[in-house]
C-alpha cells in the first residue's frame, strides 16, 4: 500500500512529516507565484494552466489526506509566522487544525 503509515513516537517519522509538509508548501507557493506572474504579464493560458495544476494537486491531496497522520495537520510555529497565518487568532488556527485544511488555506482566495 502507498498510504503513509506514521508512528508518532518514531523521530524519523516526524522528519518525514516535516519534509512532506515543506515539499507541499513549496509546490503550492511556486505554482501560485508562477500563475500570478503569468497574469501580471497577460499570459492567460499559462495562468489558466497554473490554476488547473493547482486544482489537480489539491484534489489528489484531498482524496488521500484521510490516510495521513494527525500530526501533518498541526499548524507549526513556523507556519504561524508566515503571511498566510500570522493574522489568524489562536481560535482560527485551531479551527484549521480541526478541519484539517491548513494547506488549502495557503491557496490564494479571490
Amino acid at each position: 500500500s502507498d498510504q503513509k503509515d506514521y508512528h508518532l513516537d518514531d523521530p524519523k517519522t516526524l522528519v518525514a512529516i516535516e519534509r512532506d509538509r515543506d515539499q507541499a508548501i513549496w509546490a503550492v507557493e511556486n505554482i501560485c507565484q508562477f500563475g500570478i506572474n503569468a497574469m501580471k504579464n497577460q499570459r492567460s493560458q499559462i495562468a489558466y494552466t497554473c490554476v488547473e495544476v493547482l486544482s489537480h494537486f489539491l484534489i489528489g491531496y484531498g482524496v488521500n489526506k484521510d490516510f495521513w497522520s494527525d500530526r501533518w495537520f498541526d499548524v507549526t510555529p513556523e507556519l504561524r509566522d508566515t503571511p498566510d497565518f500570522f493574522a489568524l487568532s489562536l481560535e482560527g488556527i485551531s479551527d484549521l487544525e480541526k478541519r484539517r485544511c491548513w494547506l488549502e488555506w495557503k491557496v490564494p482566495r479571490p
